[in-house]
């Protein structure tokens, strides 16, 4: 059960880093004079970085019940968020949201994967299992909103940072 709420945890936090980069990215981009077509296909590559993990992770069961993949993931959102803090141009920002995609959508298939198998009751767990999803979702913008107000457009991905972090821990 120890996985379980390592997993929701982990995915807390990486939709926290997802919404929070997905919504908060485009005006930083604009104020580094990048143009929509990149903005749009640097917010595209979260999807097809948890596209390709989704059909990864199904493949194989080498990684159920192992810390590595989930801390791992995190580690990647972390690095992710570090990169988007210090980035300047439109290779590393794909690189963060790669990261981000990656993390997310391992830290999705463990929640749900975790959620169906350890809990008595299938659908009360994946109903908590998409609502931790969902205030990830929720806190992400709003209080990176916050952050890019009082301290400046970086500071949302700090605080995804320190969230990550958090959850590791």
């Amino acid at each position: 059960i120890g996985f379980l709420y390592a997993a929701w945890a982990a995915n807390f936090a990486s939709w926290f880093i997802l919404a929070n980069a997905r919504y908060q990215f485009p005006k930083l981009a604009w104020e580094l004079s990048i143009g929509p077509l990149a903005i749009g296909l640097i917010i595209g590559f979260v999807g097809l970085a948890e596209f390709l993990t989704f059909f990864f992770l199904r493949m194989s069961g080498r990684w159920h019940f192992r810390k590595l993949p989930l801390f791992g993931a995190q580690l990647l959102g972390a690095m992710g968020m570090v990169v988007m803090v210090l980035g300047k141009s439109e290779i590393p920002f794909a690189l963060a949201f790669l990261l981000i995609g990656i993390c997310c959508g391992t830290t999705y298939y463990s929640s749900l994967y975790y959620t169906v198998l350890l809990q008595k009751k299938k659908g009360r767990g994946t109903g908590l299992h998409e609502s931790i999803v969902g205030s990830g979702a929720l806190l992400g913008p709003i209080l990176g909103g916050v952050a890019a107000y009082f301290i400046g457009l970086r500071a949302p991905y700090a605080l995804a940072f320190l969230v990550v972090v958090t959850a590791v821990g």
